[in-house]
């Protein structure tokens, strides 16, 4: 134990850290309470620095609220919610143990692989977990809370050393109550397990968590990772095609109920996917009807146990690293309290400070060398795979390996393969390379970048703002703020810019999107191309999206305003449909300037919602696409910021794609 611990912090006493992540620390603790009583329990606290950020604080104030909803023996409970010292903290129920990623990862590494019998029952007891949190009710009210968790993973998946299974980490779901503003459309999770639609943007419902646990269910069974890519973008390009190979196929001797439920879950289309968890936990009950729960508890237990046998009090921090509620502000693909750390930290380090400063030395030489990284992180998992797949026994060497189908590239090994020792070990420190990438991705997202963005192609510069043609609004030039704040809660991390300064030259805009005529419907259904012949026929060019974003967020280079009109969403100011489960309207035809609220400090209109408005910049995760902003009238809040932004095919056409020019 530390030696600055314990600490006293309100009723509670703090003995030791546990895990820290980008924007919170949890404790081990206890509620000291009158005539002796104590009870043992974690303590989540928003780190000091963060104590202030107004985005980060409500969505753990979420958290607190969504979770008090939540009573279930396979879910984390949350015994209390406060604020000490202007920190605040949730109380909850203290696992002690792992989580499934690292049990299953250790089980692999050691040989000891989990009896199917046992994924089952850990199957069927986190669908059951879903089942009720799908379906809950509010407190004292008829209707459903309708919540979809969206991060269902083997990091928020905890195993105790009794044997119990508990989901956690709501901090990112989505529930049909307005807490703050969840709308669907948000890209928040982790790729690996991600839905299709989820890791498109679109809306999702609890089908989106079946998907995911179909992930986990596949990658239990084959011991091999569906989407296996080193790279988080290729992740999410896989999460987006969701091409995935039967499991009968990888496992020929799999029940063939089994096989059809394992693919129903991983359905591209939700339609087709089971209509709810109780038709899976349904299916999994025949299989482990011989045995009985405590016996499947107790072998579930003992393989925690020996994996992670550290005791209560003297269990290293990284050995519990990932037990308890995880860091949902983690920005790079959500990771909770990487357990990825655990295989290769020093079990003799428990001390926090240590930690904290060998990353702060080492993250300047990360950054300066990220590319070299990268790409010999990269390499070396290529060179690993290529091994990999190479035949160990000699006699299958003189056999020429049959050619595989391209969607089969990044599917499971058979099980025969994995038993290999030598093929083990290769496969562990793949994981072990594949996890470091993904630690370095995660610190990389919590810097500030040192330089410049490639700045956009030059255009006419205005000298003066008497110049600006009748219609249009001159914008003062100088440093702005492009993309999303750090702590932002509806950032889409992979299409928006990561929060920068850059300077910009002064310009002209359109008061209204093309024809710029108040009272008139935006030209829409034209090509990219379309569109900046159009701006150029009169005279003009089409906005690049730093003068797009910077006419939204107004003159205040500090500030990283959120909607043309203010910081704060206002649903009626301008014309972006609601998407609520309960829509209260149906979405409004644009007319330009029509919402009399929707303006700009400096007068420029419908930035917000109405159309997408193409610009002159490429696409930041393909640079074949163009970039729109501003989003539409059938669009969810998130894509209605500022900051957002949607890659589009540049001959697309939409009804609700339209442009405005700049000068």
């Amino acid at each position: 134990m530390h030696p600055e611990y314990p600490i006293h912090f309100g009723k509670y006493l703090l003995l030791q850290r546990i895990a820290v992540g980008g924007m919170a620390e949890v404790f081990r603790a206890k509620l000291i309470g009158p005539k002796g009583f104590e009870k043992k329990l974690a303590i989540k606290r928003i780190l000091p620095e963060y104590s202030q950020d107004e985005e980060f604080v409500q969505m753990f104030v979420d958290e607190a609220r969504i979770s008090s909803h939540l009573h279930h023996a396979n879910i984390i409970q949350v015994f209390d919610f406060g604020e000490i010292d202007h920190q605040y903290y949730l109380a909850m129920e203290l696992v002690e143990g792992t989580n499934l990623k690292n049990l299953f990862f250790r089980a692999l590494k050691q040989r000891k692989n989990l009896s199917r019998p046992l994924i089952y029952f850990v199957i069927s007891k986190i669908a059951s977990a879903l089942e009720y949190a799908h379906q809950v009710k509010v407190d004292g009210e008829d209707h459903y809370l309708q919540l979809v968790h969206r991060d269902v993973s083997p990091q928020n998946i905890l195993i105790s050393r009794r044997g119990e299974i508990k989901i956690t980490d709501f901090g990112i779901a989505k529930a049909a109550i307005k807490l703050t503003q969840t709308q669907p459309g948000k890209i928040q999770g982790k790729y690996s397990y991600m839905s299709p639609e989820q890791a498109l943007g679109r809306s999702i419902d609890h089908r989106s968590d079946i998907f995911s646990l179909g992930i986990i269910f596949f990658e239990l069974l084959t011991g091999k990772k569906v989407y296996g890519s080193s790279d988080s973008v290729d992740r999410y390009k896989q999460a987006t095609k969701a091409q995935i190979p039967r499991l009968g196929k990888v496992i020929p001797d799999i029940p063939n109920q089994i096989d059809e439920l394992v693919m129903q879950m991983l359905a591209k289309d939700p339609k087709e996917r089971p209509n709810n968890c109780t038709e899976i936990v349904s299916i999994l009950s025949d299989f482990i009807i011989n045995f009985q729960e405590d016996e499947l508890m107790r072998e579930l237990g003992e393989v925690t146990k020996e994996l992670f046998p550290g005791t209560e009090e003297g269990a290293t921090s990284e050995e519990i690293i990932g037990q308890v509620t995880g860091d949902a502000t983690n920005k790079k693909e959500n990771i909770q309290w990487q357990g990825n750390q655990l295989e290769k930290a020093p079990p003799e380090t428990s001390d926090a400070k240590e930690k904290t400063a060998q990353n702060f030395f080492l993250l300047p030489l990360i950054t300066k060398n990220k590319k070299i990284i990268f790409s010999t992180l990269s390499l070396l998992s290529l060179l690993l795979i290529t091994f990999f797949l190479l035949p160990i026994k000699k006699e299958s060497a003189e056999k020429p390996a049959p050619k595989q189908p391209e969607i089969e590239q990044n599917s499971p090994v058979p099980s025969d393969e994995i038993e290999s020792p030598d093929s083990v070990n290769l496969e562990m420190e793949l994981i072990q390379i594949e996890n470091e990438i993904e630690n370095i991705e995660t610190q990389l997202s919590q810097i500030k970048p040192k330089t410049a963005p490639k700045k956009e192609p030059e255009k006419t510069v205005v000298a003066s703002k008497e110049k600006c043609p009748a219609g249009m609004k001159w914008i003062e030039g100088g440093l702005m703020t492009l993309g999303s704040s750090p702590g932002d809660p509806l950032k889409q991390e992979l299409l928006e810019r990561p929060y920068q300064k850059q300077k910009i030259d002064s310009f002209c805009i359109d008061q209204f999107e093309f024809p710029n005529q108040r009272g008139h419907s935006p030209t829409t259904n034209v090509t990219f191309q379309q569109a900046l012949d159009s701006c150029k026929s009169v005279g003009k060019t089409l906005c690049t999206e730093a003068q797009w974003e910077r006419a939204c967020k107004g003159p205040s280079s500090s500030s990283n305003q959120q909607f043309p009109y203010g910081s704060a969403f206002v649903q009626k100011n301008c014309n972006v449909f609601e998407h609520d489960l309960e829509a209260t309207h149906d979405p409004i035809s644009p007319v330009s300037g029509n919402f009399a609220k929707c303006v700009s400090s400096e007068g420029i209109f419908d930035l917000s919602g109405s159309v997408h408005e193409w610009t002159a910049t490429h696409g930041f995760l393909n640079n074949k696409m163009m970039i729109t902003k501003g989003g539409a009238f059938d669009s969810s809040l998130y894509a209605s910021r500022c900051s957002s932004a949607k890659e589009v095919e540049p001959d697309k056409r939409e009804a609700t794609i339209g442009f405005r020019c700049c000068k």
